[in-house]
């Protein structure tokens, strides 16, 4: 006999993210009037799966001692938290989405009371500097957020580092004008409080092959939440050598609470040139950006 704790998840805080399952196949989404939201897909085995999660909507702002909010799953579609298949009776009451653009969209709606419910897939656990190596480093998570107004903002620039053959990508997340961050993190820079965010940068047709390739993920700054990276031609760094140059970066990292995941993306700088006027403007306005920033670590202030 399956034990009902089993089956009904309740997100801790400190793994606040909206990660559902993984390689869902064909998933859909539905909302009732009770505000659950059923979500149906299939496994790649072709087994019908249903899940319910209800519970939570948008993000607090980074508060010690306080809990992120977050989902209550229950991957039986009813029965462990209800003592019944709620999935067999449930009806939908969400309308086409009319909520802001989003990247890695699946599908969405608006529900009556003007909430938005959003899937999204993207291929979050990718190895580092090379290709995936397990089939959870190459899984497409689906991943499900609820939010009112406004979505999380990446401000995003780039600058040169230390000569022309290393690009400087660094920027800030904010939710409603207040920075992203969390208070903790690992030795390895994982957030271990369900406030902070990783930023998970890739880098298109560079040294580490043809391609979107992962190059490495990172954690917000507090207090500002803050971030940045470096993309070389060929640099010794944590991971070995870093050929991260590529000419387009991509940058994703998860909404805070259950608020949707958002991503920038744009041309990798032109090699710097000290004769080019607009390219000497451009560093001259980056140093500015970078002394606003007025970030602790000297990684980021250094830029």
């Amino acid at each position: 006999m399956l034990c009902i704790a089993a089956v009904l998840v309740l997100a801790s805080a400190a793994n606040a993210s909206p990660l559902l399952v993984r390689d869902a196949v064909s998933p859909t989404l539905a909302v009732d009037a009770q505000g659950r939201a059923l979500v149906s897909y299939r496994t790649k085995a072709g087994q019908a799966k249903r899940l319910l999660a209800w519970g939570a909507v948008d993000a607090l702002p980074p508060t010690p001692g306080t809990a992120q909010v977050a989902f209550q799953v229950d991957y039986t579609g009813g029965w462990g938290a209800f003592r019944k298949a709620i999935w067999k009776t449930f009806r939908n009451v969400c309308r086409p989405y009319a909520g802001p653009p989003l990247a890695w969209f699946v599908t969405g709606c608006t529900a009556p009371d003007g909430s938005h419910w959003v899937l999204q897939s993207w291929q979050r656990g990718l190895r580092p500097q090379g290709r995936p190596s397990t089939p959870v480093q190459a899984a497409w998570e689906l991943r499900l957020s609820h939010f009112t107004g406004d979505v999380a903002q990446l401000e995003v620039w780039q600058d040169w580092k230390y000569d022309t053959k290393i690009n400087a990508v660094f920027g800030r997340m904010t939710y409603r004008g207040v920075p992203v961050y969390g208070f903790g993190m690992t030795p390895k820079g994982e957030p271990t409080d369900g406030f902070g965010r990783l930023v998970y940068y890739d880098t298109l047709d560079s040294g580490y092959g043809p391609g979107w390739r992962r190059a490495d993920a990172m954690s917000t700054h507090a207090p500002g939440g803050v971030f940045c990276a470096i993309f070389a031609r060929n640099l010794t760094d944590r991971f070995g050598t870093n050929k991260g140059f590529g000419s387009r970066y991509r940058i994703t990292v998860s909404g805070p609470g259950v608020t949707p995941d958002v991503s920038w993306e744009d041309a990798s700088l032109p090699l710097w040139d000290a004769k080019n006027a607009v390219l000497v403007a451009h560093e001259r306005e980056m140093n500015r950006v970078v002394q606003a920033l007025a970030d602790p670590d000297p990684r980021c202030a250094a830029l």
